[in-house]
């Protein structure tokens, strides 16, 4: 019988203690980005048959090694000038449960560090 309520007793633990576990956070962190001056050409997530393409931001975090073409709207407010090259300080949170139709990387700006106009515009 000893026994039994023993088990019973870390029966009962564990189900209390799993339903108490903590969700996944997202992660949030400061990091400086790089805006060129130059836009390209991307394709919607949706576009398989790439037959929409768009205009956008070439940019890159510090630390990465390739440019990456994003929307203008990437960066929540901050607002892309053409012919401009930026240096900003954003706040990037990496979603924890990300929705299925987009990106698990949101970016928001804090401050634009440099902005320098580049060539004659």
């Amino acid at each position: 019988m000893k026994q039994f309520t023993q088990i019973l007793l870390l029966a009962i633990a564990f189900i209390f203690t799993s339903c108490f576990e903590k969700e996944p956070k997202d992660k949030i962190e400061e990091v400086t980005m790089y805006v060129s001056h130059q836009t390209d050409i991307y394709y919607d997530l949706f576009d398989s048959g790439r037959t929409h393409p768009m205009e956008g931001m070439i940019m890159k975090e510090e630390g990465w090694a390739d440019w990456e073409c994003h929307s203008f709207q990437t960066i929540e407010g901050f607002e892309y000038i053409k012919g401009h090259k930026y240096t900003l300080l954003v706040e990037k949170t990496t979603l924890a449960n990300p929705p299925m139709d987009a990106s698990s990387v949101k970016y928001k700006l804090i401050s634009i560090v440099e902005q320098r106009l580049v060539g004659n515009r």
